[in-house]
C-alpha cells in the first residue's frame, strides 16, 4: 500500500544491500475499486474479504503495465517478502535448471530461457505431475534450503522417487499447482492469459488460485510453469504488533493477538532482513535462522560456493503413492 513506508523502507535497504534494484507499484485499496469494475464472477465472502479483491487488482495492474509498456518479463514480490543472502547464487542454479527443463538453445534473451509464461519462486506450497513422467534440475546439499523440520505447510510435493530425496535438495520443476504469490516472474505471454483468464472472462478468483492454474498445462491447454521447491523467497514478519502484517485482512482483527516479540523470516536459512545489521557494517558473515537445524551455523557470503544441480529424470511408476493419512501429515509430502 502506497501509505506503508514501514515496509518500503526495509524492502528498499535489503535490496540495496543485495545489489538488487526494486519498483514499487502501489497496492489497491479494494474501496477505491466501483462495484461495475469487479469481475463478473466476484463474490466478497468471510472467507475472500475485500483486501482479497484488491490485491487481486493490484496484481492485474502489474499485468497491464507489462502489455502497456511491451516489458518482457518481470519479478514480482509482495510487500512482506524476504529472500535469501545468496539469493544471487541461489537464482543462477535456477536458471540452470529453468533452461534444462525448456531444452533451451545456447543463445537466449533470458538468462532463464525464453518459453516459460510463470515462474514461482515464492509460495506456500506445490505440487509435481505424478500421474506422468516427469523431468527435475535436482540441487543436492544445499545449506540455504529450508530443513524439513521448518517445513509447515500442507502442500507438498510427492518426492518419495529416490532421486528427490534429501533433506538439502532443492528442485527446479514444473508443478501442477501452487499457492500463495511471495515471488514469481511472469513473462509478457503469461500476463496477457493472466488477465484474459482473470479480467476479460468470468473466472476470476484470488491472484495464487488464479496463477496456479495457469500451471495445470492438461486442463488449459497452454503454459510452460516452472518453480523451486523448496521456495527461494519467503515471508518476513517484524517484531511488535502483528497488526502491522499483511494489509490483505482487517488489523482490528488482529489487535487482541500478543505481540511478536522476535522477528521471523519464514522458510529462510539465512535471511537479509535478520542480517541487515551485519550487511550494513560490511560484514560478510552472517548468521543461520535455525542453528540448529542448519548444514551451517553462520556463513561468509563472499566464499561459500552453492552446489550445482544435475538433471533427473523421475518415471510416474517410481513415486510411492501415498494413502490419506500419509498426505495430510504435517511434514510428510502430499500430492
Amino acid at each position: 500500500m502506497a501509505n506503508r513506508s514501514d515496509k518500503r523502507d526495509a524492502i528498499a535497504l535489503s535490496a540495496y544491500l543485495s545489489g538488487l534494484q526494486v519498483e514499487f507499484i502501489d497496492g489497491v485499496d479494494p474501496s477505491t475499486i466501483p462495484e461495475k469494475a469487479y469481475p463478473q464472477n466476484w463474490k466478497i465472502t468471510e472467507d475472500e474479504p475485500p483486501g482479497t479483491l484488491g490485491c487481486w487488482r493490484g496484481h492485474m495492474n502489474i499485468y497491464r503495465k507489462m502489455l502497456n509498456e511491451n516489458i518482457q518479463t518481470a519479478m514480482v514480490m509482495e510487500d512482506d517478502v524476504d529472500w535469501d543472502v545468496m539469493i544471487k547464487a541461489q537464482m543462477t542454479e535456477v536458471a540452470r535448471g529453468a533452461r534444462y527443463l525448456q531444452k533451451a538453445p545456447a543463445s537466449t534473451s533470458s538468462p532463464y530461457g525464453d518459453s516459460w509464461d510463470l515462474m514461482v519462486t515464492g509460495h506456500c506450497g506445490m505440487w509435481n505431475h505424478v500421474n506422468e513422467d516427469q523431468e527435475y534440475w535436482v540441487i543436492n546439499d544445499d545449506p540455504t534450503v529450508i530443513p524439513a523440520q521448518k517445513r509447515t505447510w500442507w502442500r507438498k510435493p510427492n518426492l518419495t522417487a529416490p532421486v528427490l530425496a534429501g533433506d538439502r535438495t532443492r528442485l527446479v520443476l514444473s508443478p501442477n499447482f501452487f499457492t500463495c504469490t511471495g515471488s514469481y516472474a511472469i513473462s509478457i505471454a503469461g500476463a496477457a492469459r493472466a488477465i484474459y483468464d482473470q479480467a476479460v472472462l468470468p473466472k476470476a478468483t484470488a491472484i495464487d488460485m488464479g496463477l496456479g492454474k495457469i500451471c495445470r498445462k492438461h486442463e488449459y491447454g497452454f503454459s510452460t510453469c516452472l518453480g523451486t521447491y523448496p521456495m527461494i523467497t519467503g515471508i518476513h514478519r517484524q517484531a511488535g504488533s502483528v497488526a502491522k502484517d499483511s494489509d490483505r485482512t482487517d488489523r482490528k482483527a488482529k489487535a487482541h493477538k500478543p505481540d511478536r516479540k522476535v522477528a521471523q523470516s519464514d522458510n529462510l536459512m539465512y535471511p537479509v532482513r535478520l542480517n541487515l545489521g551485519s550487511l550494513l557494517s560490511g560484514d560478510t558473515v552472517v548468521k543461520a535462522q535455525y542453528p540448529q537445524h542448519a548444514m551451517f551455523q553462520e556463513i561468509d557470503i563472499s566464499t561459500l560456493k552453492l552446489p550445482q544441480g544435475n538433471a533427473a529424470f523421475v518415471r510416474k511408476e517410481e513415486y510411492t503413492k501415498l494413502n490419506k493419512k500419509q498426505k495430510r501429515r504435517k511434514h510428510h509430502y502430499d500430492i
